[in-house]
């Protein structure tokens, strides 16, 4: 009974890796193609409104797709308040979104008419973006995996589909084709979603405490994962300020290929971790753990390898000459990705334990490292100056989780 239930559990965690794993291609595929599509320059602003969209949707969800995960499946009517739950999170999505739309009215002014246009539309796109996400917690709490996976590929496909029409047929539309087809894409998923959502017919009269309930759970996680996707998006905007928009484009697609590194490994972890978790004593958990990112870190160096030595140079045969600069990022980024990969295992050991509350203070402190080698070094170095900051801000993270987790493990270990 008990193997069988962890082949069942572990079936279902392949479908959700399988489904990340075909839902990241697709949005890697997008940053690889538009280089072949448009001028340099245009897609270094393209890049910047990527992230931009990355930032708002995971800082705005406040962490309430993690709350989703632990509390929902404790309720008996889950539809009634996952409802709750995600009204609450447009609501205050939408208010912000307005906000920033008059707050950065002066800057969008200063663009020219496409890009202004086409800011404007990514942070519209922002709550169609978010409702996507919370209802993608839902099905993973409630394990609806088959509604799971068609949604995240759905959602990719038809993104993919639109980005692509719109720039190869859109009459020269330039960065507005990217932010304009995720619109359509999130928009019709979102429309869909609510036509076909079943609604409950139970009476619910407890919203707020609910809400309230949810909010303070996720906002500690929220801030940690703004913090991460600030910690890893800070380079490029500091490269538009300091040197401008060719380096932003070069810099995006020379991260894109080393990290896809990290997209592969992750996918190894998703569906191996649980293993390690299965073990009830610390010491054969720490063990298991061990075997796998030791066999993580061989696979993460000869791909790496791989990447650097033949994958980089043959793919610039058919991109503009300029993205040969890149070949320092793609080395050092590739650098960071093995110090990344010791990162994830001190996490992984400090879960073990439960001993995470440090954890949010020492990204912090990464962040901190990251923005001052990237004020100091992009100025003088450009482009090879925010790679080399990733990796020694990576390699600190690594070196202060690496310590405390031994350090939390030889007091548990002691309390045994």
């Amino acid at each position: 009974m008990g193997t069988l239930f962890g082949d069942i559990k572990k079936s279902k965690l392949v479908n959700y890796g399988l489904a990340e794993a075909v839902s990241k291609s697709l949005n890697i595929s997008v940053l690889f193609l538009l280089p072949l599509l448009v001028a340099v320059d245009e897609f270094g602003f393209i890049a910047l409104m990527i992230i931009t969209e990355q930032v708002l949707v995971m800082t705005l969800m406040l962490g309430q797709n993690t709350a989703l995960l632990r509390f929902l499946p404790k309720f008996s009517n889950k539809n009634r308040v996952f409802e709750a739950v995600r009204k609450s999170v447009i609501k205050r999505t939408l208010l912000i979104v307005v906000l920033l739309i008059f707050c950065l009215a002066y800057f969008v002014a200063t663009l020219n008419f496409k890009d202004g246009v086409a800011l404007v539309l990514t942070l519209c796109t922002v709550p169609f973006l978010i409702n996507i996400e919370i209802t993608l917690a839902k099905y993973r709490a409630v394990d609806q995996v088959q509604s799971y996976v068609f949604l995240r590929l759905f959602f990719q496909i038809l993104k993919i589909v639109f980005v692509i029409v719109l720039f190869a047929y859109g009459f020269s539309l330039g960065s507005l084709s990217y932010s304009l087809g995720v619109l359509i894409a999130a928009s019709i998923s979102s429309f869909l979603l609510l036509a076909f959502t079943e609604k409950s017919k139970t009476k619910f009269t407890s919203n707020k405490k609910v809400t309230k309930l949810f909010f303070i759970f996720g906002l500690p996680l929220g801030l940690q994962v703004g913090i991460n996707i600030f910690y890893t998006v800070t380079d490029r905007y500091l490269l538009s300020y300091f040197v401008g928009l060719e380096d932003v484009s070069i810099y995006s697609f020379s991260y894109s290929v080393a990290t896809t590194v990290l997209f592969a490994i992750q996918i190894v972890i998703i569906s191996f971790i649980s293993d390690v978790y299965k073990n009830s004593l610390v010491v054969d958990a720490f063990s298991e753990l061990n075997k796998l990112f030791a066999r993580s870190l061989i696979f993460v160096g000869l791909l790496s390898l791989i990447i650097y030595l033949i994958v980089f140079p043959l793919i610039l045969d058919i991109y503009p000459d300029e993205y040969a600069r890149g070949k320092e990022v793609v080395k050092w980024i590739l650098i960071s990705n093995l110090f990344h990969v010791g990162y994830l295992f001190a996490f992984y050991r400090l879960t073990i334990v439960k001993k995470v509350k440090l954890i949010p203070i020492f990204t912090l402190g990464a962040f901190l490292v990251n923005l001052i080698l990237n004020i100091v070094l992009i100025p003088i170095y450009f482009i090879e100056g925010a790679a080399v900051s990733t990796a020694i801000s990576e390699l600190f993270l690594f070196i202060c989780l690496l310590l405390l987790s031994f350090h939390r493990a030889e007091l548990n270990v002691k309390r045994l």
